[in-house]
């Protein structure tokens, strides 16, 4: 019995000891791997999945004044694969209420990948093609007829200046509403957006912006500067500020300048 008694007391002491001295015990650094993994998949947010939310307004300067805002919430479902749903709001002199609907879809054909590139040292460039189903919801803004648009992005990263290239055309079946014209239009509609920017810092840029946007019978070429500023991870602020450099046949009067201010969040 005393031997027994003896040997339970010496392995409790021993357990007791074991456990005062496991804080003292050096835990090994997270391999290279590891880290990676817990940066993916610790740091990205409670969702499986990207998610972005943004809102974007903006202020068209004609004589009849046209403000939209629209909302967008887009899920990365991959790495190369998203979609989208976009509403906006118009308010004009005459009327404010909801245009179509839109649903997109893009895919990353090239995202972060240097490639043909690499001439330009540590550099990368993406380039994405899209589609978007435009739904009309019977208001005041909607479209005649749903709406397909057709389009892609390039994107080019060389040292601190970033140049991004966004095209899209627009497959009009009757009228739809088209702010960059002032209203309403019956034709399709190529748009064209080309930014190049310089980053300051690494959570502001200011570049300029020239837009294009034609239809078979008007067009308005606009410049300006633009100005991105991260204020907090997975959130941004950008602004805009276009002035027309060439009008013609513009269906509702010129335009004097267009005014953006957009607001994004990452999840």
């Amino acid at each position: 019995m005393k031997l027994m008694t003896a040997y339970l007391a010496a392995v409790l002491s021993m357990g007791v000891i074991s456990t005062v001295k496991a804080d003292d015990v050096p835990v090994a650094a997270p391999t290279a791997t590891e880290a990676v993994k817990c940066e993916k998949e610790c740091n990205e947010g409670v969702f499986p999945f990207a998610l972005d939310f943004s809102v974007e307004g903006e202020y068209f300067a004609f004589d009849n004044e046209i403000v939209a805002v629209t909302p967008t919430i887009e899920m990365g479902v991959t790495d190369n694969l998203s979609f989208s749903a976009a509403l906006p709001v118009y308010n004009d002199s005459v009327e404010t209420g909801l245009g179509d609907i839109n649903f997109g879809a893009n895919y990353q054909l090239l995202k972060g990948e240097c490639g043909f590139f690499d001439f330009l040292g540590k550099n990368c460039a993406s380039l994405g093609v899209d589609g978007v189903l435009g739904v009309p919801l019977d208001g005041y803004f909607s479209s005649d007829n749903v709406t397909f648009t057709l389009g892609g992005d390039f994107g080019l990263k060389f040292g601190s200046f970033n140049f991004t290239q966004d095209v899209n055309y627009l497959f009009a079946d009757g009228a739809v509403y088209a702010p960059d014209f002032g209203g309403f239009v019956d034709e399709n509609i190529l748009s064209a957006d080309t930014i190049l920017s310089y980053n300051l810092n690494e959570k502001i840029s200011v570049g300029a912006k020239f837009s294009q946007d034609y239809c078979d019978s008007a067009q308005i070429l606009t410049l300006g500067p633009v100005a991105d500023w991260t204020f907090a991870k997975g959130a941004g602020l950008n602004l805009g500020l276009g002035f027309p450099i060439s009008q013609e046949d513009m269906p509702y009067g010129e335009s004097d300048f267009t005014l953006t201010a957009g607001l994004g969040f990452k999840f």
